[in-house]
């Protein structure tokens, strides 16, 4: 985010000027698609409810009992009661697919002390694998940064996680680099630095971002810390919860909900375009790392996991959901999941896209959800 003025704007100044530019975002998305509900979205009247109703749960496919051999779960809140709900799930995991889209033109946003323009810069850093075995030894971390970065200037950045996919399945410079050049430069979003994460050559594919239950891969502890650590060291970040926002399409959009609820002291902000959020349901392999433990893919469910969220962080996560509600599979995922948020009172924004499961979603509706995210910043006075 931009350096504070000598005299900065009051918080009620900072919260009138936010809340028009989500009015803005809601006006523009309502052109674009037909539904779109929120609670609280940045909103200056925005007042999170605290009840901790369990909503009725969807349904989790059943893992196999077949996996590597089992270790320890990690301690788990205490289950909350959830009534499964009989539903189709998908033989395989789908994959998506690049493709170019028209994408929407930026929506106005949060209005910036500073939006610099030109070209960002990104940076490949190959990390020491978070597994054992796995085609690779290394991990691709690409990390952006974006245009006027100074690495030893005093300007702090906001910063953007995005996992497992990395950044080649985003179309890489010509594609969503593009596209944050363009927002930051039209100060639709604030000059934020973007992290991508990329899961290849991991032994079990999906990772599903978790710590597997046979301790041959720890991709959870390898994005949640090790990688907001290094980050936090070597770039002029703001160290702080609400300055991290975790992001996600698919796979990623489960790993983005989950990581966000498991860490609510690290990041603030999910960003989720057609995920899921009962662990391991897409397929078989995706069951794999949890060793067919039903406590470890309980301590791993989303559905599961907010409404044990403690009350403090309550008022502190924000959701941004995107999925085609009339989707299998991904629509009963999206549309249970924000019935489990709306009962246990966290603010949200969801998008029943147009456009379904792929990467023509995720094109058009990047630009409105870090726009948002951007308006949530400035709600939360980072």
């Amino acid at each position: 985010m931009a350096e504070r003025r000598s005299r900065p704007p009051s918080t009620a100044h900072r919260s009138r000027r936010a809340g028009f530019a989500a009015l803005g975002v809601l006006a523009s998305l309502l052109l674009v698609t037909g539904v779109v509900r929120a609670t609280g979205l940045p909103w200056p009247t925005a007042s999170p409810g605290h009840s901790s109703i369990p909503a009725t749960a969807a349904p989790a496919a059943a893992a196999p009992a077949t996996a590597a051999p089992a270790a320890a779960a990690p301690a788990a809140a205490a289950p909350v009661a959830a009534t499964p709900i009989a539903s189709a799930v998908p033989t395989s995991t789908p994959t998506p697919t690049p493709e170019l889209a028209t994408t929407t033109a930026p929506v106005a946003g949060a209005s910036l002390v500073w939006s610099p323009s030109g070209a960002g810069q990104v940076a490949v850093v190959n990390m020491p694998a978070p597994w054992i075995g796995g085609s690779k030894r290394t991990a691709d971390v690409s990390i952006y940064t974006p245009p006027g970065y100074d690495p030893t200037g005093s300007q702090l950045y906001p910063a953007v996680y995005e996992a497992p996919t990395g950044l080649a399945l985003w179309n890489g410079e010509t594609g969503v680099i593009s596209e944050l050049n363009s927002l930051i430069g039209s100060g639709a979003m604030p000059a934020a630095i973007v992290v991508f994460i990329d899961e290849s050559g991991a032994p079990m594919m999906p990772t599903e971002c978790v710590d597997s239950s046979n301790k041959q891969q720890w991709l959870e502890t390898f994005i949640s810390k090790t990688v907001v650590d290094y980050v936090d060291l070597n770039y002029r970040t703001i160290p702080d919860p609400k300055a991290r926002a975790i992001m996600g399409l698919s796979e990623g959009g489960f790993c983005a909900t989950m990581l966000a609820l498991r860490h609510p002291d690290i990041f603030s902000v999910d960003i989720a375009f057609s995920g899921y959020y009962w662990a391991g349901t897409p397929s078989a392999a995706a069951a794999l790392p949890y060793g067919g433990q039903a406590s470890l893919i309980d301590a791993y469910s989303p559905a599961l996991l907010a409404p044990q969220i403690a009350d403090q962080y309550r008022s502190t996560l924000y959701f941004i959901l995107a999925s085609q509600a009339s989707q299998d599979y991904f629509g009963p995922q999206f549309t249970n999941f924000e019935e489990i948020l709306e009962a246990n009172g966290f603010d949200y924004l969801a998008i029943d896209s147009t456009y379904p499961h792929g990467w023509a979603q995720v094109e058009n509706w990047t630009p409105a959800a870090l726009t948002v995210w951007g308006a949530q910043l400035e709600i939360t006075g980072v």
